[in-house]
């Protein structure tokens, strides 16, 4: 890469020094005129020779190709994301019910299965290991949004 820009440099100061020594050398008048454009055109050229060179297919597949590589990352940090939101709405949700159980005075294991709702995580089932408990049940329904029949308690014989 280095090396195709010293070429490039060198190249382009060749034809620099090349079109003034020309100026020099032509006399004034219209040689001089045909000679300044002639010279332009060749600086011009060798100014965006290594643009013509480009292979742009070569370019596009590449692109394509990144594009894609991109597209699939972005996929994958989407799914962890939901997977870790939906973890962490079921850990919150877990202890939020424990918390009102100690309140109420109660002890038990919670688990707690989250659905996306709408694009939202949401609990949408709870399972307790102590029989039904009336106030519990009213928590979990009031500030959940848990029915009854999402609410699952332990069957005491």
């Amino acid at each position: 890469m280095i090396s195709a820009v010293k070429m490039w440099i060198f190249g382009l100061v060749t034809a620099a020094a090349a079109t003034a020594v020309l100026y020099e050398l032509l006399p004034k008048g219209s040689i001089r005129a045909i000679a300044r454009v002639t010279g332009g055109l060749t600086m011009l050229l060798v100014l965006i020779r290594p643009l013509l060179g480009l292979d742009l297919w070569d370019f596009q597949w590449k692109y394509d190709g990144y594009r894609q590589e991109i597209d699939r990352q972005i996929q994958i940090y989407q799914e962890e994301n939901q997977q870790q939101m939906a973890a962490i709405i079921q850990e919150k949700t877990q202890a939020y019910i424990s918390e009102k159980a100690e309140q109420l005075g109660v002890t038990c294991q919670v688990e707690v299965e989250v659905a996306l709702v709408d694009g939202i995580w949401q609990p949408v089932s709870a399972t307790l290991n102590i029989p039904r408990h009336q106030e519990l049940s009213h928590i979990l329904s009031e500030d959940l949004g848990l029915r009854e029949d999402q609410q699952h308690w332990e069957v005491t014989p």
